[in-house]
């Protein structure tokens, strides 16, 4: 052991004096210096949660809406809308400031064919998911490189069913776990 270096757990409370080392099997995988390695975690994690989107309960007003059918049900009061076609997600542009983290996340569900991809903004910017056939809140996390977005999520599977609700586009890598509705939908519900 190093001088002054040491684990101490009382009252609740992990105290750590030195280095922290991670290891798997007997070769280390990771040293955290935590003279800056805690700061420098901490200050990489971004808190979000205001959703930059309004209408998100209800879609009312975004792009590709004609193509999508209103279900009888909702989802966490959400409505839902699906769609027996591939491609052509429900969307409505944003403005997000380049060099920014951002996530979007959304709620899906389809059927056992449906291939679900959720963009960012471009179209080249996105991640796939695969079947999803219970409802799942799905994230995306990225880095905007322009001005304009369209968050979206697509199944792109032919004659596969896909329902969506609650999208929530936020600022940050941090609080997209539940929907959350724009300030703006806020105010106009009082």
């Amino acid at each position: 052991t190093k001088t002054n270096h040491y684990l101490d757990f009382s009252n609740g409370k992990l105290t750590v004096q030195g280095d922290i080392r991670l290891s798997s099997g007997d070769s280390a995988v990771s040293t955290l210096d935590m003279s800056n390695g805690i700061s420098l975690a901490v200050n990489n994690i971004q808190i979000g949660n205001r959703n930059l989107l309004t209408d998100t309960k209800t879609f009312s007003g975004y792009n590709n809406y004609n193509y999508y059918t209103k279900a009888d049900e909702q989802y966490n009061g959400l409505d839902v809308y699906y769609k027996l076609a591939p491609w052509g997600g429900l969307f409505k542009q944003i403005s997000l400031k380049a060099g920014k983290t951002y996530t979007f996340a959304a709620y899906v569900k389809g059927d056992q064919n449906c291939g679900v991809y959720m963009y960012g903004g471009t179209n080249i910017d996105g991640v796939g998911f695969g079947k999803i056939t219970e409802w799942t809140r799905i994230h995306y996390t990225f880095v905007a490189d322009s001005n304009a977005y369209t968050c979206r999520v697509e199944n792109v599977v032919n004659e596969s069913y896909l329902a969506v609700c609650g999208y929530s586009p936020i600022e940050g890598n941090k609080g997209y776990e539940d929907w959350t509705p724009a300030p703006e939908d806020v105010a106009q519900d009082v």
